[in-house]
């Protein structure tokens, strides 16, 4: 077993709102911005792509780093199941 930076439940969140939420989201206020003329369209869209960026990049660490435990018969990646 793996023991990662980021604990599981803490990674699973972080990857909703990566993978789901922060995309959604961009999507949802530019478009709504072009229609109904919201301000600072493209500063969120920015905002959130830097965001994005960042959470990926922690997410990334917590995989790098974690530490490998000698009676690990685990073969499965964490994103597929493994811890």
């Amino acid at each position: 077993m793996k023991t990662y930076l980021i604990p599981n439940s803490v990674y699973d969140v972080v990857k909703f709102i990566v993978t789901v939420v922060l995309p959604a989201a961009s999507v949802l206020y530019v478009g709504l911005a072009g229609i109904w003329g919201f301000p600072f369209a493209d500063e969120v869209s920015r905002t959130v792509a830097v965001v994005y960026t960042f959470l990926c990049a922690v997410m990334g660490i917590s995989s790098y780093t974690a530490k490998d435990d000698a009676n690990d018969t685990t073969t499965f990646p964490r994103h597929m199941g493994g811890e």
